[in-house]
Formats: structure tokens, sequence, C-alpha cells
């Protein structure tokens, strides 16, 4: 693969996304822990990897302020949220992603 997303933060699970990866790679860190990662040097420049991270958000109000308006009704996330896309239709959920207002979204276990 060309491409993982790490989205759990658990350090456990960086290793095996990392071993899934092409020579040249790149890894994309989402989640997040404050865990020691149990990684060598030599996994990453060997390989040619590349390990990017990428934070949405840091505000310690926008978890409570977002499910405060989700529970009083000021969020419709079925007004935002639109059906997923199965991997094998990746393209047509980029295309969608350039034409519909609203998340779309790709379910890999599709």
């Amino acid at each position: 693969m060309d491409f993982v997303f790490e989205t759990s933060g658990v350090p456990a699970a960086l290793p095996p996304a990392l071993s899934r990866l092409t020579a040249g790679g790149t890894a994309v860190l989402i989640g997040i822990s404050a865990q020691p990662l149990d990684l060598t040097l030599w996994t990453i420049v060997y390989r040619q990897l590349k390990l990017v991270g990428s934070l949405i958000y840091d505000h310690p109000g926008d978890f409570a302020g977002s499910i405060a308006a989700l529970e009083d009704g000021t969020v419709a996330p079925h007004r935002v949220l639109r059906p997923g896309f199965p991997l094998s239709a990746t393209a047509d959920a980029f295309a969608a992603v350039r034409s519909t207002a609203g998340k779309c979204w790709i379910d890999v276990t599709a």
C-alpha cells in the first residue's frame, strides 16, 4: 500500500500499519496517545517511509459543545452525513465530495 491511516492512537497499532506500506509509502497518524512507541528508526529510514501527523482540532470545549448541539437539535447530522461508499467505489466517493454538500466517507469493510 502507498498510504495507511492510523486513527486509533494505540501504539501497538503502528508497527502493523507500517508493515503494510510499500517502500516510500506514507503513514498518516490521526489518533493520539501519550504512550511511547515501540519503533526503531531502521523501520522508517531503511524503507524510506514518511510519517505525517494530522490533528483535526485541539480545543477542550469543542467536544462538549458538539454533544450539546446534538442534544438540543442545533446540529442535525443526517443533513450532513451521506451514505458511505464501498472501497471499490473510492473514485465515486471523491467525485461526490466535489459535487455534493456534506460528508462523504469510504467504508473499507464493504
